[in-house]
């Protein structure tokens, strides 16, 4: 997958960047989520890691970003930070549920590939902020037009 944009990517700032890498390393999972034997002893094992990083990651930034949006001088972006590590908790909590779906042979496999046909998908804060980095990624799966 490659990010189609003629932004600079250096102009995006730490939670955008871990953002577009999660989204992409979701993308990936998710095709792989919907083969029988793959989806369990590939793709939802490492989503289940990928989960539990952002809920620890997100858990322990917590504190210092609510105090960081406390004493900003910036109060358009009133709790940014702390909603972005809220964000990334929520996210981890749903990699994790999905992994522990296809984790489950041919039944899991339907259950993923229904939900991303017709389930609400939780997009990144990244994909709404900055569509343009991900139109290049929209043309090959319609299914992120929906974001």
């Amino acid at each position: 997958m490659s990010i189609d944009c003629d932004m600079d990517l250096g102009a995006l700032d730490f939670f955008e960047k871990a953002e577009i890498t999660a989204q992409g390393a979701e993308s990936t999972l998710n095709t792989f989520g919907y083969i029988p034997l793959i989806s369990s002893t590939l793709s939802a094992p490492i989503r289940a890691g990928l989960g539990s990083i952002q809920i620890i990651s997100g858990i322990v930034a917590l504190p210092f970003m609510l105090l960081a949006d406390l004493f900003s001088n910036h109060r358009e972006e009133a709790f940014y930070r702390s909603g972005r590590a809220i964000s990334q908790i929520a996210h981890g909590l749903g990699n994790s549920i999905r992994s522990a779906v296809e984790a489950i042979p041919v039944v899991g496999n339907i259950i993923a590939i229904a939900y991303d046909s017709f389930g609400n998908r939780m997009s990144y804060r990244v994909e709404e902020s900055r569509p343009q980095l991900f139109d290049g990624v929209r043309n090959i799966n319609p299914r992120l037009a929906k974001a």
